[in-house]
């Protein structure tokens, strides 16, 4: 089944990535431990869900 668009409207607002020139330290750290948990976490379930061997 074909699909015509006549018409399609977008908004887009630009925002900045890098952080604010006033970000503290303390917010730095836990975002940096943050990703730290989740990468662990990942290589958990990651180590959890391997098959034997060479299986995978």
């Amino acid at each position: 089944m074909a699909v015509h668009v006549d018409e399609m409207v977008s908004e887009v607002t630009a925002e900045s990535d890098s952080p604010a020139a006033g970000t503290s330290k303390q917010a730095q750290w836990e975002e940096q431990a943050s990703i730290r948990s989740t990468q662990a976490q990942i290589a958990r379930d990651r180590f959890r869900t391997a098959a034997e061997g060479y299986d995978d």
